[in-house]
């Protein structure tokens, strides 16, 4: 075809996880936080929570004891986002599939979200 194709992008909500992040990463999230692409607001943060976890790590000999604990958070982000759909299936960006289980990366103003998972997309 000599058209170009036409992108047709939607907003959708999703829900971002992570699993043994550290405290400080919780502390860089701010509510309010977006991506502009240059022609529009792609991602924008709108909520996030977290729950306080202790995860063992082995000590240089390779044991687990009670001083080997670690504080770290599992937290959870819901964000706006623009998505491209590309037959049937929803792309943030030319390459990012967002499809539930797989890790999303993405940066923001203020904080670059490094293997979050997406847990929900409504």
């Amino acid at each position: 075809s000599e058209k170009p194709f036409k992108d047709a992008y939607i907003e959708k909500t999703i829900t971002l996880t992570k699993k043994n992040a550290y405290p400080w990463e919780y502390d860089a999230i701010q509510v309010g936080d977006k991506y502009f692409d240059g022609d529009q607001t792609v991602f924008e943060v709108l909520d996030k929570k977290s729950t306080d976890i202790t995860v063992q790590s082995p000590d240089f000999y390779g044991n687990n004891s009670d001083s080997t604990l670690d504080l770290k958070k599992y937290i959870i982000v819901k964000a706006k986002t623009k998505v491209n759909i590309i037959d049937n299936q929803l792309f943030f960006g030319p390459e990012q599939k967002i499809i539930l289980g797989k890790t999303l990366n993405i940066s923001t103003n203020n904080f670059t979200f490094n293997d979050y998972t997406v847990s929900k997309v409504e």
